[in-house]
C-alpha cells in the first residue's frame, strides 16, 4: 500500500494552463526563426565580434533559455510561467537557426537541410501541443492540482465568475470520485471557501491571448453554422488546389526557359532546380506529391459542393497533413526559408479545415 501510494504521488500532473505556455512557446519560437532569418537577409549577416572572436545568436539563444528556466524557480505566479515560454521559444528559435552549423563539418550554416529540421522540430513540438489539447477524465488528485493552480486568480483578485464556476464543477464532479477520504474532504473545504466568498470575484481584465480567443470563439459562429455548409471553405480548399498543381508547372516552365520575374513573384516561383542535371528524385517526389495534393483539394470542394461534406473534409483534411507533414519538409529543403509564406497559408487552410471537422462531429 505504501509503495503503491508513493508511485501515485511521484506521477506527472498536467497543468491548467499548459495549453497557454505551450502556445506561446509555439509562437515565440516560430517568430524568433523567422525574424532572425529576416533581420540576417537585410543586414547581410552582419558578425558581433572581432577578428577572431564571433558571438553566433546561438550564445543568445542558450543566454534567452537559461533566463527563461530561472522564472519558474524564482517566481510563484503564472505570470513567471508566461515569460518562461515565451522565453524559451525564442531560445529555442535563437538555437535551432543555427543547426546548419551543427550537423555539417564545415560548419556549414546555409546547409539545405537546416531548414527541414528547423521545420520538423516546429511540427514535433506541435504535435505535443496538439497531445495536450485533447480532453481527458481527471483524478480527484488531479483536479485539486489544477484548482489549487487556479486558485492564484483569487490571490492576484482578478477572479472572474466564469472561473469561479468553473473551479466549482470541476471540484463537484471530483468529489464523487472513489479516492482518498483526505483528498476528499480537501476538496469540500476548497469548495465551500469558493461558495462562501461571493466577494472574490472581481471584474478580469483579459489579456491579449483571452481576447485572440474570444475574437476566434466570435470569429468562429460566423464562419460555421450548424447545419450550413460553409462553401466559402470549399472555394478555399479549391483555390489552393489551383495554386499548388500550377506552381510546380510554372517552376519547371521557368527553371527550363531561365524566366525570371519581378520582386516577390520570382520568389514565389522559384523552387530552386537544377535542369543541368535534370529533375532529381526528391525533387520529383515534391513536385508531383504537390501537385497531387492539389488534384486531391480540388476534387474535395467539388465533393463539398455536391452535398458530400463529410467525404470532402476527410479527402481535404488527409491532403493538407499530408502537405504539411511530408512534402514541406522536401518544400523547405529545395525553397529554405522562402517557403515560410506558402507554409503559414497551408496552416491557416488546415486550422480552419480541423475547426469544421470538429464542428460536424459534435
Amino acid at each position: 500500500m505504501f509503495n503503491q501510494k508513493k508511485r501515485r504521488t511521484r506521477r506527472l500532473v498536467q497543468r491548467y494552463y499548459s495549453e497557454r505556455y505551450l502556445l506561446l512557446t509555439l509562437l515565440s519560437f516560430a517568430l524568433s526563426v523567422s525574424f532572425t532569418r529576416l533581420f540576417l537577409e537585410i543586414t547581410g549577416y552582419p558578425q558581433l565580434g572581432g577578428s577572431e572572436l564571433h558571438f553566433a545568436h546561438v550564445l543568445w539563444g542558450g543566454l534567452v533559455w537559461f533566463a527563461g528556466s530561472l522564472f519558474p524557480l524564482i517566481f510563484a505566479n503564472h505570470r513567471a510561467l508566461d515569460i518562461s515560454a515565451i522565453l524559451t521559444g525564442i531560445g529555442s528559435g535563437l538555437f535551432i537557426d543555427e543547426i546548419g552549423k551543427f550537423i555539417t563539418q564545415s560548419n556549414d550554416y546555409f546547409y539545405p537541410a537546416a531548414a527541414p529540421v528547423i521545420y520538423a522540430f516546429f511540427l514535433l513540438t506541435l504535435f505535443i501541443f496538439s497531445l495536450n489539447r485533447k480532453r481527458r477524465d481527471f483524478s480527484l488528485r488531479e483536479h485539486l492540482y489544477r484548482t489549487i493552480e487556479q486558485f492564484e486568480e483569487i490571490l492576484e483578485g482578478d477572479l472572474s465568475s466564469d472561473e469561479k464556476n468553473r473551479m466549482i464543477e470541476d471540484l463537484t464532479s471530483s468529489i464523487e470520485e472513489k479516492d482518498s477520504e483526505e483528498l476528499r474532504n480537501l476538496a469540500v473545504s476548497i469548495q465551500k471557501i469558493i461558495l462562501d466568498h461571493d466577494n472574490l470575484v472581481e471584474v478580469s481584465q483579459p489579456d491579449i491571448l483571452a481576447k485572440i480567443d474570444y475574437w476566434w470563439l466570435q470569429t468562429k459562429n460566423r464562419l460555421f453554422h450548424k447545419g450550413k455548409a460553409p462553401t466559402w471553405l470549399f472555394g478555399v480548399w479549391f483555390f489552393l488546389g489551383i495554386i499548388s498543381v500550377v506552381h510546380p508547372v510554372v517552376s519547371i516552365y521557368a527553371a527550363r526557359s531561365g524566366l525570371t520575374l519581378p520582386g516577390i513573384w520570382n520568389q514565389l516561383i522559384e523552387v530552386n532546380l537544377n535542369m543541368d542535371l535534370g529533375i532529381r528524385l526528391f525533387e520529383q517526389i515534391r513536385l508531383v506529391g504537390e501537385a497531387i495534393i492539389g488534384l486531391l483539394l480540388m476534387t474535395s470542394a467539388v465533393i463539398g459542393f455536391l452535398g458530400w461534406r463529410k467525404l470532402a473534409v476527410a479527402v481535404s483534411y488527409t491532403s493538407i497533413l499530408i502537405l504539411l507533414v511530408l512534402i514541406n519538409l522536401l518544400v523547405f529543403y529545395y525553397d529554405q526559408f522562402s517557403a515560410i509564406v506558402f507554409t503559414i497559408i497551408h496552416f491557416a487552410v488546415f486550422f480552419l479545415t480541423r475547426q469544421y471537422r470538429l464542428e460536424m462531429n459534435e
